[in-house]
């Protein structure tokens, strides 16, 4: 089941890429279509925070740790607030309202920061915890679950929603240049 969270996880270091070259090309002042920035942040927003985190907020609950449990849950809530506010802004861009770009650079470049170092932090102390602590009874559990989440991953699941054909086009495009 670890190997369905660390699959996530690569997902979202590929979306992560994409904020990083919108942020370069933001930096080069050339021109970004906002409409795939907010589509990232939506995935990001609804299946990560919404399902992904709420998947390892249930895994942590079965460990003793209180003090990582603690961590984990602030990473998850601070980032979720970090992906709102960004969205916010992207929102605004989107409604022809002035952003001044070195401020909407400095956000995507601090949100990617943040979210590459809670990606470290689960993977360097969350899950080996997990991969020790948790008994094959809690795996079985817990199964069913994480793959049938999974399968519903409106982006990277058994169906492309069609509200995110757009983003997965693009990772399709980026994946063969």
């Amino acid at each position: 089941m670890l190997d369905l969270l660390r699959q996530d996880h690569h997902r979202i270091r590929r979306l992560l890429a994409l904020l990083d070259a919108k942020a370069a090309a933001i930096r080069a002042g050339q021109e970004v279509r906002y409409d795939l920035l907010k589509d990232v942040l939506d995935y990001l927003h609804h299946y990560v925070d919404g399902v992904h985190h709420s998947e390892e907020d249930e895994l942590v609950g079965k460990i003793d740790n209180d003090k990582l449990k603690a961590e984990l849950t602030g990473q998850h809530r601070k980032l979720d607030e970090a992906t709102q506010c960004l969205g916010q802004r992207v929102e605004m861009v989107l409604m022809d309202a002035v952003v001044p770009c070195d401020e909407m650079l400095r956000a995507l470049e601090d949100f990617v920061c943040e979210q590459r170092a809670h990606l470290a932090f689960e993977e360097e102390k969350l899950f080996p915890l997990l991969a020790g602590e948790l008994s094959e009874a809690d795996w079985r559990q817990l199964a069913t679950t994480l793959e049938e989440k999974a399968q519903k991953d409106p982006l990277f699941g058994a169906e492309v929603r069609a509200d995110h054909r757009a983003l997965w086009e693009r990772l399709k495009q980026e994946e063969e240049e």
